[in-house]
Order: C-alpha cells, then sequence, then structure tokens
C-alpha cells in the first residue's frame, strides 16, 4: 500500500505548482510540484504507509490539524522554487482542510474551486 491519497485534479488553464503543508509557513526557495494543464496527480505526502497515515499525519503534525495546499498559477512561479516576492505579495491561493473535510471531497482536490 502506498501513501498516495489525495488525489489534485488541475481543470484550470495553465500548469499550475502546488504544495501541501502541515502549516502555513512558507519560506523563500520552498519547493513547488507541477500538475499541466488537465493532469491529474496523486502527490505524496508522508513517509508512512498504511491505512490512516495521511489522517495521523494531519491530525498530529498540524498545528491546526489541517491540511495546506498552495497553489500557484505557471505565470507567477517561472521555476519550482517560491520567491519572497510570491509570498510577501500573496500571489498564491491557499486552501485549507480538516481530515472530515477531505473526507467529504474523497480526497479529491480540483483546482480551480
Amino acid at each position: 500500500m502506498n501513501n498516495q491519497k489525495l488525489v489534485l485534479i488541475n481543470k484550470s488553464t495553465s500548469k499550475i505548482y502546488y504544495r501541501l503543508l502541515t502549516d502555513t509557513n512558507l519560506y523563500d526557495g520552498l519547493y513547488f510540484y507541477e500538475a499541466d494543464i488537465g493532469e491529474t496527480v496523486k502527490p505524496n505526502f508522508t513517509f508512512g504507509r498504511g491505512e490512516g497515515v495521511w489522517e495521523y499525519q494531519i491530525n498530529k503534525e498540524s498545528p491546526d490539524s489541517s491540511l495546506h495546499i498552495f497553489v500557484i498559477e505557471a505565470e507567477t512561479l517561472t521555476e519550482n522554487l517560491i520567491t519572497k516576492e510570491i509570498i510577501a505579495g500573496k500571489k498564491y491561493v491557499h486552501y485549507q482542510f480538516t481530515v472530515k473535510q477531505l473526507d467529504e471531497m474523497k480526497w479529491i482536490f480540483t483546482y480551480p474551486r
């Protein structure tokens, strides 16, 4: 069994960059992953394997028991690393979900929402 529970679908008209975190701490040089137009990805989030590993990680490692998903449009980010200008200008979209909300969504996140 792998640890790829969340499904991320990019239904926007451009490539996006995304990052999953258990907090809201963005910093200069943080790596973001790519999802092309129309692409469906199953991101890795935790090193553990088995049933309930995502739920455990979110509930135990996140100060607010939430998974935070940050998305940046391709025209804003020129490479996979976020910059202090993007952070200061809040040129990203931030989503926050509890395990209960993710269960209700069947662990499928579609961008844009």
